[in-house]
Formats: C-alpha cells, structure tokens, sequence
C-alpha cells in the first residue's frame, strides 16, 4: 500500500515537472511574458490580457535569463539555498517570500521578497521578485507548464486610431540592445508615413522611461522661407520662419501655430493629409501688379482688413487721413488701435480702387485707375 502511494505521489511530480507541450494548453489557458527593461511581468489568459505586475529583475552582473521557459514547479514557503552559504528557512528573512514559482532554467524563478523596495529595478541574482500580494495572486492562478516568454525589448512601438506612432522607451539596463532598434521597431509597425529623424533624435535624448509620438515628415508648399518640417503633437513644425516666432524644443524649428498666434490672420494653412503635404500662404497685397512690403493686409472672421500704415503712402494717403472702421480719424485715441481697418473703408476712401481676391492663395490684388506717383 505504501509503495502504491509512494509511485503515485512520484507520478504526480513528475507530471508536473513535464514541459508545457507534455502538459497540454488550450486558447484559454494562462501564460506569463516579462519584458526586462521594463520591469513588468504580463498574465494573459488565452489572448487577453488578464493583469500586469512590476517585478525586480537581474543586475547587469547577474542578469536575468532572455527566452522561452514554463513554470516547472511551484513551492509554498520555499527555502533559499544560496551558493557557498547555508539554507535560509522559510520566515521574514528569506528573500523568496511565501512563493515561488521555479522556471525550467535551474536556479531561477518567479517569487516573492523581504525588500518591496527593490520592486522595478535590476538588483536581483536573476530571479524575478515580485510585491507579496501579487505573487500570491500569480501563485494561486497558474500552474506547472505555464509558459513564461522572457523579452527584452527598450522600445516598444504601436500605432493609433489617428495612424500616430507611438514608442515607450525603456532603459538599456545589460548594454546589449543594437544599433537601429528604433527604425526596426518603426518599420515593423508598416506605418504609411515617414519619420522626420532630425527631430525623432531630440525626442530620444529624453530620460527613460518615456514615452514618445513620432514626428511625421511633412512636404511643405507656398510661402514659407524653409522647406523641412514635421508634425507632432498635433501641431505642425517647420524651419525658416520669421525671428518673431518663439524657440521650441526642437532647435531650429518653430510651431506654425505660433505664427499664426503671432501674426493673426496673415497666414493660410492648408493640409492634405493623404499626401503629408502642408501648404502655407502669408496674406499678399500688390498695388498694380507690385508687392506691398511687410504685414499689408489680414483676413479675419468675416471680412479683409489692410494696414493702413503701408497701405496709406502707397497710395499716396496720409495714414491718418484713412477713417477707421468706426469714422473717426487715425487721431482719434490709440494710434495702434486704427492701423487695420476693413478693405470696404479703404475702397471707399480712394476712388478708383478696385480689387482683386485670391483665396486659394491668399493674395489681394489692388488696381488703381492711374498709378500713384
């Protein structure tokens, strides 16, 4: 009777020892995959994501292993036997915890600790320790052959609704990630657009963890002085615009938008994103088929407005003499206040004047009956 006892308690041991594959998995079974760097042990169930958990993970000397393993066998207040010392029993002193779950590579495992500090960091002999409470939840879910998938992956890429790419970046804690990771992560994603390196590198001096959109090449049309820009955080970049415009964080490049802030009404954007094609307008004025210098004209919400400043000596008027919207003279209160005023005052002031508008281009045309000296 014994001896029967005995080979099934040995049967079962060995059942439990055996490989995910001798053991069998259906799609609705439990599997755990750690990624190093970023101190995180995934549980999925079937192919949802069931929890998430931090863990500590190997130091550079002593680093975690990398690769396809399963839980070989699980032990309730296990004893720590470390190398060339004696055993540590179970209690508050071993470093396993109450759990542990024992990997198919000898020596290591998933467990518990006596040091919730060092959960999500690389401080470890290779094991992956774990707070109490969440090896007790992983403990009590999975069971021999559960397959554990150890990655190490620093940048992890996905793409959203709005086909923005997104990458989390997580430090190189062993030193062995290769050259080019970004790009290989990026590719494989098959996102129809194309980083704008230059700023894509600023972004990547960035502390990790971090996460991080990735600037998106733009073709730039119209007026603007440069011609390299880039989209991001939902705000378009470029180079070569006017010194009024402020800095960025990205050196060289300033935001359109601030343009725009700063010079209201006085630039058109136009975006066509299937073609990752910006076009950019500054509001012209010619007189007689020649360019006004400067800041001439605006568009607001409803109406063309001029800078009569400019406007005036072209035309050979005094500023002062062009009425403001409201018909009082430029003399009348704040001179800044009266410098724009509506193209229909203007045509009204100066006989003859007619005009042309672009709206494609932003572009008004003005024509006198004879020029002006």
């Amino acid at each position: 009777m014994v001896t029967k006892q005995l080979r099934i308690i040995l049967g079962l041991l060995v059942l439990l020892s055996l490989p995910v594959g001798a053991v069998g998995s259906t799609a609705d079974s439990w599997h755990i995959r750690i990624n190093i760097p970023e101190y995180r042990l995934y549980l999925y169930h079937g192919t949802e994501l069931y929890r998430s958990f931090y863990v500590a993970v190997g130091k550079s000397d002593s680093p975690s292993p990398i690769g396809s393993f399963w839980v070989i066998n699980k032990v309730l207040n296990p004893t720590w036997y470390p190398s060339k010392r004696q055993p540590v029993p179970p209690g508050p002193n071993n470093p396993l915890g109450k759990y542990w779950l024992g990997l198919n590579r000898p020596g290591y495992g998933i467990h518990g600790n006596n040091a919730e500090w060092s959960i999500g960091s690389p401080v470890s002999q290779g094991c992956f320790r774990m707070y109490n409470h969440d090896i007790e939840v992983l403990f009590n879910l999975v069971l021999p052959g559960t397959p554990v998938e150890i990655e190490y992956r620093t940048v992890v890429g996905e793409m959203d609704e709005e086909h923005r790419v997104w990458l989390t970046l997580f430090p190189d804690i062993y030193r062995i990630d290769p050259p080019g990771r970004v790009e290989q992560v990026i590719s494989a994603l098959n996102w129809e657009g194309e980083p704008h390196w230059k700023s894509l590198d600023e972004l990547l001096k960035h502390k990790r963890p971090t996460a991080i959109e990735v600037p998106r090449l733009i073709r730039l049309d119209g007026d603007l002085l440069g011609n390299d820009g880039f989209y991001w955080n939902q705000e378009f970049y470029s180079n070569g615009l006017p010194a009024t415009v402020p800095a960025s964080d990205f050196p060289g490049y300033q935001p359109l938008k601030a343009l725009a802030d700063f010079e209201a009404g006085q630039w058109k954007l136009i975006w066509y994103p299937e073609h990752d094609t910006l076009e950019v307008y500054r509001f012209k004025v010619l007189l007689n088929g020649k360019i006004i210098a400067g800041a001439a004209g605006r568009k607001t919400a409803d109406r063309l407005e001029l800078n009569r400043r400019l406007i005036g000596p072209a035309l050979n008027l005094e500023p002062e003499s062009i009425p403001a919207q409201n018909g009082q003279s430029g003399t009348t209160g704040s001179v800044a206040n009266f410098d724009w005023i509506p193209l229909d005052v203007l045509t009204s002031t100066k006989r003859g004047l007619r005009y042309d508008w672009d709206e494609t281009t932003w572009t008004l045309r003005l024509k006198t009956e004879t020029k002006p000296n």
